[in-house]
């Protein structure tokens, strides 16, 4: 293989690499999310759950609210994903303001958890009590047979660092696209001097 071949050679492999990397870094965003707020009653909310923004999928769950005076709600665990939906009518992608529902597991009756929040820049989301629109809305409440209880105010943090190699990758296929470049000039400044 000649110095030429090589360099490009070396030159198209960091270019494939960078490609890769920029379109696993855009297709990976699989995020964990953590949560904590309190219920109107008293009650709290903590837990985590986890959307793959890729297919606008609640792929798991694990939500816990704690008692309140009203013994309707002791305080439930809820780790069945349900829905995760952008809060319009006829637009099931999650884009903007979208809520989210778990069911306890085994169901129990009609127990169910609601969260509506707000997606920002880098999937960051913001905690509604409640959005409208024109034909939809929805509210971030606890509810079972008893009625509901609403939840007043959270803060949902996300997991950044939970993917950062593909964020890296571009920059390691420029490090041997930069070697290669490096190796394809000094070979070719030697060819020249030994042609001289």
């Amino acid at each position: 293989m000649t110095a030429n071949t090589r360099g490009c050679t070396y030159s198209a492999i960091a270019f494939m690499l960078a490609l890769v990397g920029s379109s696993v870094a855009e297709a990976n965003t699989i995020i964990p999310y953590t949560i904590s707020g309190t219920l109107a009653d008293g009650g709290s909310l903590t837990g985590s759950f986890t959307i793959d923004w890729t297919t606008d999928t609640l792929l798991s769950a694990a939500l816990n609210t704690s008692a309140g005076p009203n013994p309707s709600f002791p305080g439930q665990a809820f780790t069945v994903p349900v829905v995760l939906e952008e809060i319009a009518a006829g637009s099931p992608a999650c884009q903007t303001n979208c809520d989210l529902g778990v069911r306890p597991n085994p169901p129990i009756g009609f127990d169910f958890l609601g969260l509506v929040f707000q997606v920002g820049s880098n999937f960051q989301l913001t905690f509604l009590p409640s959005f409208s629109v024109p034909l939809a809305s929805a509210t971030s409440a606890e509810v079972n047979q008893s009625g509901l209880r609403l939840i007043t105010a959270a803060t949902i943090t996300s997991d950044v660092s939970a993917t950062p190699l593909p964020a890296a990758l571009p920059l390691f296929a420029s490090g041997i696209g930069g070697l290669g470049l490096l190796s394809w000039r000094k070979r070719r400044k030697a060819a020249a001097i030994a042609a001289a």
